[in-house]
């Protein structure tokens, strides 16, 4: 991917973790968040879904698998990890 590493990818990786974050924080149990996450998982990937899996250089199926399962888990047992930076602690820098 030849923006790899880029402000680009670095976006559309965020767009991912933030769906990550809707759907576990405890603060988003009943909340719209939370449900628009849900529906943008959705039953099955939709095209947006594998663009923006592609756009962040991940597998669309791979990924899908994991938030389904996010999805299908009741919201009392979905595990949150806290605020957790990945890309900033990957990339080198202070998170």
């Amino acid at each position: 991917m030849k923006y790899f590493g880029s402000g680009e990818h670095e976006l559309w990786c965020a767009v991912l973790l933030a769906v990550v974050h809707d759907l576990t924080h405890p603060m988003f149990e009943k909340s719209r968040e939370r449900e628009i996450a849900e529906a943008w998982v959705g039953l099955y990937p939709s095209r947006d879904f594998k663009i923006v899996c592609s756009l962040a250089g991940l597998d669309y199926e791979a990924v899908f698998d994991q938030l389904r399962a996010i999805c299908k888990t009741p919201f009392e047992e979905r595990c949150w990890q806290g605020d957790a930076k990945p890309h900033a602690t990957k990339m080198g820098r202070a998170a």
